[in-house]
């Protein structure tokens, strides 16, 4: 069975060129991922389902050098809110997203470092079917 849909075309649209050279970095992002992170399908309206990796902290410096390594920016996690201190006085939480093939380059290269939890892995498989790239 032919389809005559046109193939999806496959690039990486904002942020800069994800995965840095800096093996630090790497094994830290995995790190952080395998505590807090995790994969999820977004289906925004109107659009296609895109696979995600995202973590959700309180701590914006401990995101901020994984941002940098995933070629992304930390964002406001919505409403969610903590206790006020000063490392933190706005009380938010702050959150890394990286989606589509952007996500999948990132994931790839932590599946590579053999140090990313057979969980996690499992997770990011369980997207991949629903939500095929």
């Amino acid at each position: 069975m032919v389809s005559d849909r046109k193939p999806r075309r496959r690039f990486i649209r904002r942020g800069t060129d994800p995965l840095q050279d800096d093996s630090r970095l790497a094994y830290y992002g995995v790190g952080l991922f395998n505590g807090e992170g995790g994969s999820v399908v977004r289906r925004p309206k109107g659009q296609r389902c895109e696979p995600t990796l995202q973590i959700a902290m309180y701590s914006k410096d401990a995101l901020e050098h994984l941002a940098k390594w995933w070629g992304v920016s930390v964002t406001n996690a919505g409403k969610d809110e903590c206790k006020r201190d000063p490392a933190n006085p706005s009380g938010r939480a702050f959150m890394l997203q990286a989606k589509g093939l952007r996500a999948k380059i990132i994931m790839d290269n932590m599946i590579s470092t053999g140090f990313l939890s057979g969980e996690k892995k499992r997770q990011w498989e369980h997207v991949l079917r629903e939500c095929p790239l």
